[in-house]
This record gives structure tokens, sequence and C-alpha cells, in this order.
């Protein structure tokens, strides 16, 4: 969430200051697009990456749930 909260501020920052950057040196100006595709496309894989780590801890935390209740119904059983 933290990462999706700055999302829109950053990109925005980002191509300004590429804008910027590309007029005081516009010989460079395909370099610094380049760049900012490049760290673009690593921002993406981030957020996909981070993505998957949630669903992956989301599991987990499922599975110790499921195996803390059967833990809990077997003790429970055992009490019978």
């Amino acid at each position: 969430k933290e990462i999706e909260n700055h999302e829109q501020r950053l990109l925005e920052h980002l191509n300004s200051e590429c804008k910027r950057i590309s007029q005081d040196y516009p010989t460079r100006a395909d370099e610094f697009q380049e760049r900012l595709q490049q760290l673009s496309d690593n921002y993406i894989e981030l957020k996909e990456t981070i993505k998957k780590r949630r669903e992956h801890l989301e599991l987990l935390e499922n599975i110790h749930q499921y195996y803390y209740d059967l833990s809990e119904a077997e003790a429970w059983l055992g009490e019978q």
C-alpha cells in the first residue's frame, strides 16, 4: 500500500525531472528518456514482485491458521 500511495507522485516527479534535464542537456535527451523507461520498467517489476510476495504471505497465513484450527480441534477431540 505504501508504494501505491506514492506511485502517482513518483511518476510525475520522474517525468518532470526527465523533461527538465533533457532541456538542460538536449544532446542527451534520448539517454534520459531511455533511463526513465528503465526506471518505469523496474518499478513495474517491483510492484509485481510485491504483489506475488503479498499473495504468498497470505497463503502462508491461511495455511498457518488451518493447522492451528486443526490442532485445536484435535485437542478438543482428545478431551472428549
